[in-house]
């Protein structure tokens, strides 16, 4: 089967699986409810939530890659411009997954040649790496916090059965095989030879020449200082994340404690990694619905919050789009 039809049956299949979960939200919601929580939002409160989203999910998250290129690979660009190419990049990512994604616009931007295009691969390889470690860490530490508050005390006491094993788990075998180099190098040649990596810049490599560079670049991901500022910056992140919640929650008169918050929004980053439905679309909603929910917030309280999510995302992203009309000639250069 070829890889255009394969794609338009995984679009159709995203397009089902968005279909089935908006309506199975939407006929358990009481839209009267809805619609009037909407109507009560405090928009001043709404505004500051916005801006700590831009300011976590934008500029922060510029802040990392330029960190990333400045002491991995010796690439100075100038802060502004890597803000113009993150910002564009989740635009074309975000309304354009099919031809071009977020990552691939930002390896390609600043890819002089092959073999910038090598070393910007994995650059943004390790960042994902970094920021999925991160968030199971923040799960991790913030979860005994926010069991207590928990209404449904069964589900919590499943989970806090396996929580210590795989903290232990988590924590020793982790670091002794961060410290192991070599078997690090055997995964990342494996996953060179299954293209997992290489697809993320839709080019064709030579294994052996793209492995080779991959070991040579391993050491600068591997010290301490990066990786402690990696995760220093995803956590950041994260905690932006949870403070927006906090404020949307907070302009529905709702108080929702922030550790709450920055809990619920790190399990959404994982959540939304799962590639179901056409923007997180459903998926985004119901996950709100369910996972606040555990807390004891009223499903149309989550929905309306997670509208307003969606909302400054497609603000965002809108800006996004913006700059990438006003830059169209150069930035057609590089897609």
């Amino acid at each position: 089967m070829k890889k255009k039809n394969i794609q338009i049956i995984k679009n159709i299949g995203k397009l089902f699986v968005t279909v089935i979960l908006l309506y199975i939200i939407f006929s358990k919601i009481n839209i009267a409810r809805l619609l009037q929580l909407i109507k009560e939002i405090d928009v001043l409160l709404y505004f500051y939530g916005f801006i700590i989203l831009i300011v976590g999910q934008i500029f922060i998250a510029t802040m990392r890659w330029h960190y990333s290129l400045s002491s991995c690979l010796n690439i100075n660009k100038k802060f502004t411009e890597l803000i113009k190419k993150y910002w564009i990049g989740m635009f074309l990512g975000y309304f354009m997954p099919s031809s071009i994604g977020w990552d691939i616009y930002r390896i390609r931007s600043i890819s002089n040649n092959k073999n910038d295009l090598y070393n910007n691969t994995i650059l943004i390889f390790f960042e994902k790496i970094f920021a999925i470690l991160c968030t199971f860490i923040v799960i991790i530490v913030a979860f005994p916090i926010v069991k207590e508050y928990s209404s449904y005390s069964e589900i919590i006491a499943r989970i806090d059965r396996i929580y210590y094993p795989l903290l232990i788990l988590f924590f020793v075998v982790l670091p002794l095989f961060l410290i192991n180099k070599s078997h690090i190098k055997n995964i990342i040649l494996k996953l060179l030879e299954k293209k997992i990596i290489l697809k993320l810049s839709k080019i064709n490599f030579n294994i052996q020449e793209s492995g080779k560079i991959f070991i040579e670049k391993l050491g600068s991901f591997l010290k301490i200082k990066y990786i402690f500022n990696m995760f220093l910056l995803t956590f950041v992140i994260r905690i932006t994340s949870g403070i927006a919640n906090y404020l949307f929650f907070y302009s529905l008169n709702m108080h929702i404690m922030l550790s709450i918050n920055i809990f619920v929004a790190s399990l959404l980053v994982i959540i939304f990694f799962l590639p179901i439905s056409f923007g997180s679309l459903g998926v985004r909603e119901g996950s709100f619905i369910i996972l606040y929910g555990l807390f004891g917030v009223e499903s149309e309280y989550a929905l309306t919050v997670s509208f307003m999510r969606l909302t400054t995302l497609l603000l965002i992203i809108s800006f996004g789009g913006l700059l990438f009309m006003i830059f169209s000639k150069s930035e057609d250069k590089k897609i």
